[in-house]
């Protein structure tokens, strides 16, 4: 057995791995958002405003995340998924999380939680791409 096929199904067996962390992460924010949009935000200091605009506003994305992590389990347990479900887990933290650091840069300081989220995100869309690339 040479070297490369017997490192081959780990990567494969981490890959999976990181996709159903990234699943379960996004369809647990998702649905927290979905339910109860006021309270998953004041978790971390932002009181919202009594605007039904603004929560279907926060709820349609929240709805995305759902299908989002849906399709990267399905790429943790389909093998045929995990190239889609590998890139949309990385674009989708990698995105976030340089969204919330360009938020630092323009709007200042915000919340430690939202901050944790950004080093989270950040570390999960980076992990997810290098085992990807591996791959």
């Amino acid at each position: 057995m040479s070297l490369m096929s017997a490192t081959a199904p780990r990567r494969i067996t981490a890959l999976r791995l990181i996709l159903a962390l990234d699943g379960i992460v996004v369809l647990v924010i998702g649905a927290a958002i979905l339910a109860d949009p006021a309270g998953f935000h004041a978790t971390y200091g932002t009181v919202l405003p009594d605007s039904a605009s603004l929560l279907s506003e926060l709820r349609a994305p929240a709805t995305a995340l759902l299908g989002f992590g849906l399709l990267m389990l399905a790429g943790a347990v389909r093998p045929a998924l995990s190239d889609t479900a590998a890139l949309t887990a990385t674009v989708l933290y990698l995105g976030y999380g340089l969204g919330r650091v360009l938020g630092v840069s323009l709007d200042g300081m915000p919340d430690g939680a939202i901050l944790a989220a950004a080093g989270i995100e950040l570390a999960l869309g980076l992990v997810t791409l290098a085992l990807w690339r591996r791959g």
